[in-house]
């Protein structure tokens, strides 16, 4: 089942032996590349969003706050924005349990450098924005100034009214984030806060052909999408993507906004504590979209947080200390997050909630920064969005281990991707971005696949295949596909390496050993799959050039991790049948 929030839950003890065993493993990862930084076990308060939604679309008339139409109000305040330390982090912001004696605890400039874009007018004025979550209140007194509810769209009911049923305030939260009004003396000022938005409420009733429609649905018009969505998160497993929303991708980038491309934000997941990377997730790696990672107020990876070779870039969300995101909550005293009988810990305010998190708040951020690029500069192409937010990407929690640069000379983190989002230097930058030439593709070998047919023994031996190019048509690598064609009983032994071998090495992890969980969290399981066949996105090559030995190194890990706690060799031995590469460039 997909979820909406892609929130951390708390699980039993057969966890706390998984993150030992996890943290051991990633300390001692010996296919010849450095070792990924284990995340710090904690627990992360839950996001709270429900996986589906009811037929119902009407919504409360109450509200917990003012009821001031946002529409005619030009030159009001937003009352809660000192709160929002994700727009202008001052290392001081008041937080709503200050009287309980805790402090923000936050670092100075540690948000998205957006401050003196806003106060010189960009607001992503002209760009339209789609929600696809579990629905959007459309008559929220801070967002409904800037719904287009004509060309929204509910799955349940095929009307045009997203509004959620129930207690799902996931996409309202989202839609705040991205776009709430500023200067209309209610709560908050989104990142784009005069963008249009539409809400499509797919994860109300998740259905192949309507994840293609939610793609592709108004694809001249919507410009940017923003998906906190996935897969359900820490059960380790491989999941392909859904191959007819990756159609609905594959169209989008290609002839949506009039052959520009849609610009697809996803989230990268928040597994990271538990079993999962994000590279085990068919859809945030799928080229086309821009995987987004968590970062907290202090700059450094919320543990929470997926990392993985497909990660793009991060933005603010809730860290390991507790402080989240201010948002627009479901309106009155029973629904979305702030439901808490005195109102202590949120605001008085029900309209409002200051707990939203997980990669599920990351995500819009960059949605909303992606519409003052496409303000600032309209004939960006989605790939131009990408590369912008790659290059102007700011190097947080700089002695972070993890930091790599590959031959290209950009800077790569697995917990970070290119680094934080940095909505100054994105728009100054595309201002004067020089276009991208039309995107050339290619896959290695040239026709079939790359046979390899060796066994992958239960004793750890490297396995190893190489693909030689030269004379590629591209220059400038954009992204990769490597498509994996494996027999094997636990996909859960395997550790998956590709490397560009040329006057340096770039090494991407593709796969490391690890636990799958069953479906009632109760017991370790093999890392079984229907297939032998899985597709990990790579963005870590970035720019650089495809002519070179690309290497891929696969092993059973099993021995060394013991991931299982059973005898070291468990007799899973497997082959590795096939490879090969789809190269996206330029």
């Amino acid at each position: 089942m997909f979820q909406a929030d892609r929130i951390l839950e708390s699980i039993t003890m057969v966890i706390t032996r998984i993150l030992l065993k996890l943290i051991i493993h990633m300390l001692i990862l010996t296919m010849l590349v450095s070792c990924l930084e284990p995340a710090p076990v904690k627990e992360v308060p839950a996001d709270g969003a429900a996986n589906s939604l009811n037929d119902d679309t009407t919504s409360d008339s109450s509200s917990g706050g003012s009821s001031n139409d946002s529409t005619s109000s030009t030159a009001g305040s937003d009352p809660l924005v000192e709160f929002q330390w994700h727009l202008d982090n001052t290392g001081t912001n008041p937080i709503i349990d200050a009287d309980d004696g805790n402090t923000f605890n936050g670092v100075a400039g540690e948000d998205l450098n957006i401050k003196e874009l806003y106060d010189s007018g960009a607001k992503g004025e002209g760009v339209t924005v789609a929600v696809v979550d579990d629905g959007l209140e459309v008559v929220h007194p801070d967002l409904n100034a800037n719904i287009n509810q004509s060309l929204s769209y509910n799955y349940l009911n095929g009307s045009t009214n997203p509004s959620p049923a129930q207690n799902n305030g996931h996409g309202t939260a989202c839609a705040g984030i991205i776009a709430a009004r500023d200067s209309n003396d209610e709560g908050i000022r989104g990142i784009s806060p005069r963008s249009t938005l539409v809400g499509y409420n797919l994860i109300a009733g998740y259905q192949s052909s309507r994840a293609f429609d939610a793609m592709t649905r108004n694809k001249n018009t919507v410009q940017v999408s923003n998906n906190s969505w996935g897969p359900a998160d820490g059960y380790g497993t491989f999941t392909d993507a859904d191959s007819v929303w990756a159609a609905g991708i594959k169209d989008g980038t290609s002839t949506g906004r009039n052959g520009k491309g849609i610009v697809y934000v996803w989230a990268a997941g928040n597994g990271g504590n538990l079993a999962d990377i994000s590279n085990y997730d068919g859809f945030a790696s799928q080229e086309g979209v821009i995987a987004v990672a968590a970062i907290g107020n202090t700059g450094s990876f919320a543990s929470y947080s997926e990392y993985g070779s497909n990660i793009w870039l991060a933005a603010p969300s809730m860290g390991d200390n507790g402080e989240g995101i201010v948002t627009t909550d479901l309106r009155g005293n029973s629904k979305g997050y702030n439901t808490s009988s005195d109102g202590s810990g949120d605001f008085s305010n029900r309209n409002y909630t200051n707990s939203f998190n997980g990669t599920s708040a990351a995500t819009p951020m960059v949605s909303g920064v992606a519409a003052l690029m496409l303000e600032a500069n309209p004939l960006l192409s989605y790939r131009d969005v990408k590369a912008i937010l790659a290059k102007t990407a700011r190097k947080n929690d700089p002695t972070n281990i993890n930091w790599d640069t590959n031959s290209a000379g950009n800077d790569y983190n697995y917990n970070y991707g290119f680094g934080a989002v940095d909505a100054q230097r994105a728009v100054s930058a595309s201002v004067s971005w020089s276009l991208l030439p039309s995107q050339k593709i290619e896959s290695w070998p040239t026709s079939g696949v790359q046979s390899v047919g060796t066994v992958i023994d239960d004793a750890g031996t490297l396995v190893s295949s190489n693909i030689n190019i030269s004379g590629s048509a591209i220059s400038s690598i954009e992204f990769i596909e490597v498509e994996l064609n494996m027999e094997h009983n636990d996909w859960g032994n395997i550790e998956v390496i590709l490397e560009r071998n040329g006057s340096t090495t770039t090494s991407s992890i593709l796969a490391v050993a690890h636990p799958c969980i069953n479906s009632s969290l109760s017991a370790i399981i093999d890392c079984t799959k229907s297939n032998d066949t899985f597709t990990f996105g790579v963005a870590k090559h970035f720019e650089e050039d495809p002519d070179a030995t690309w290497t891929l190194k696969v092993r059973d890990a099993e021995a060394a991790n013991d991931i299982d706690n059973s005898d070291p060799t468990d007799g899973e031995a497997g082959t590795l049948v096939s490879w090969r590469m789809k190269i996206y460039g330029h």
